[in-house]
């Protein structure tokens, strides 16, 4: 799938951010927020894989696959969702340094 850079930014949720899971998902609630924002799934997954840093295209990929779902209209369905969280301050950009390598299988 074809993303401008710029939009692929990693995010991983903003650090003041506080967000308890319940039966109907996870609710979210950020300084300055009267409410929490209630994430229903697939939201509740794309939170809870934004635990580390997580690039756009890579959350669309895992969610693509999780749901045997294609991965452009997932993408779509998912950048309204990122920007919402990223607008009440929920989802923080990280810088590309902080982003971990694949994972090498070493460790554990």
């Amino acid at each position: 799938m074809a993303t401008d850079s710029a939009d692929d930014e990693p995010l991983t949720r903003a650090p003041e951010a506080l967000w308890r899971t319940t039966m109907r998902g996870v609710l979210v609630l950020v300084p300055d927020q009267e409410e929490p924002v209630l994430c229903t799934s697939p939201g509740d997954v794309v939170w809870e894989l934004l635990a580390e840093p997580t690039r756009p295209s890579e959350l669309a990929r895992l969610l693509a696959d999780h749901y045997d779902v294609d991965e452009a209209t997932v993408a779509a369905d998912l950048a309204p969702v990122l920007d919402e969280l990223r607008s009440i301050g929920a989802l923080v950009v990280t810088t590309p340094a902080e982003v971990d390598p694949e994972p090498t299988g070493e460790g554990g």
